[in-house]
């Protein structure tokens, strides 16, 4: 009986941890994507210039 709470604690705090984990990560990956973005057009449009 005991062992099963200690299991449900555990398990919380490991669903827990992964989702800020998660959270951490997808954040990461869209700020990147947003960056590279921003760099291609950013590049595209000094490359039109120079036509």
């Amino acid at each position: 009986m005991v062992k099963d709470r200690e299991f449900e604690v555990m398990n919380a705090r490991i669903s827990g941890f992964s989702r800020v984990i998660n959270v951490l990560i997808y954040h990461h990956l869209s700020r990147s994507f947003t960056a590279q973005i921003m760099f291609r057009l950013c590049r595209v449009d000094c490359e039109s210039d120079d036509m």
